[in-house]
């Protein structure tokens, strides 16, 4: 059974389509917040009697139910009643999913069943993968709102909010050429306070680099993330992520594998580095992306020369 944490149905529904020739498997992503429910009764004269009773679906798989009863009462009147009800969000987002999980295995048949996936390692752009690998989950947003270094200052330095001393104090005293005997008293908790600011300062530091770094890599990337499965790294579009990054961030080990449907994009074969970035044209403004791209994330090892660019459509467990 699979546990999906990913599924691009844009790109799914766009793969099925050309698969059974324009059949297009689609599914309604309504927004409705509300349940409705309407009771209605009609009376009216008539000269027949009888009883007849209907059930409507609305259109597409997710446009609610309409049923209606009526009869007829010996040869002088009819009543009907009908009653009109639509599904909450959280139907529908349980139906959108059933939908999308069988059309993922329709999918899936249909690739094996038409040779149609390539197993590497000399790929082509535009193949489809089927692999298997541990994973890491990169979401600049969470890096960036997770850092704030200032607060983590604060924090590592509680263990010496009971001092009376203050970092300015206590390096008065250890400075002194000349101390007083009540400053050798005070010494010992002068170097704790100093010791705890120093150690501090360098964590803090560092906590300050990366929290730029995801800053930036948060406006860069805007509402995507990145997945890097073995060698094969992609975006993914938070949208069709089937749980938080927070949660997937918590997932991320070196113990479990995770299968993944990918297109190939392309090869890294050079990661610009700032260092050997090559001269620039005047036509080569459409690089400029890419040279940054590459000098943010390989300065954190994110990629590599030798990755395989990809673009995910379906990762899931199984």
């Amino acid at each position: 059974m699979k546990e999906i944490i990913y599924l691009d149905t844009e790109l799914m529904n766009s793969m099925l389509a050309q698969l059974e020739n324009g059949l297009i498997m689609s599914f309604s992503a309504e927004q409705n917040n509300q349940q409705t429910e309407s009771v209605g009764q009609q009376s009216a004269r008539g000269e027949k009697a009888g009883l007849s009773a209907a059930a409507k679906f609305g259109t597409g798989p997710l446009g609610g139910i309409n049923l209606s009863l009526g009869g007829n009462y010996g040869a002088e009147g009819r009543e009907t009643e009908s009653t009109s009800r639509s599904f909450l969000e959280g139907e529908k987002d349980i139906l959108n999913k059933t939908f999308d999980d069988y059309a993922l295995d329709i999918l899936s048949e249909k690739l094996v069943e038409g040779d149609l996936l390539k197993h590497g390692p000399n790929f082509q752009e535009g193949d489809l993968y089927l692999g298997e690998a541990t994973y890491k989950f990169y979401d600049f947003n969470l890096i960036k709102n997770v850092l704030d270094y200032e607060l983590m200052e604060q924090i590592m330095l509680s263990d010496i909010e009971d001092s009376e001393l203050s970092y300015k104090e206590a390096l008065q005293i250890l400075k002194k050429s000349k101390p007083t005997a009540r400053d050798r008293e005070r010494m010992p908790e002068a170097h704790r306070v100093v010791n705890a600011y120093t150690q501090t300062k360098e964590i803090s530091k560092g906590f300050k680099q990366i929290q730029i770094f995801g800053s930036y890599a948060a406006k860069a990337f805007g509402d995507l993330s990145i997945i890097k499965m073995a060698n094969k790294i992609g975006l993914v579009k938070k949208q069709f992520l089937r749980e938080s990054s927070e949660s997937l961030s918590f997932r991320t080990d070196q113990s479990r594998s995770v299968k993944f449907l990918v297109r190939i994009i392309g090869k890294k074969d050079v990661v610009y580095n700032g260092y050997n970035l090559p001269e620039f044209n005047t036509n080569d403004m459409d690089r400029i992306p890419n040279m940054l791209f590459d000098i943010l994330l390989g300065s954190f090892e994110i990629i590599k020369e030798g990755d395989v660019l990809v673009t995910p459509i379906a990762i899931y467990y199984e």
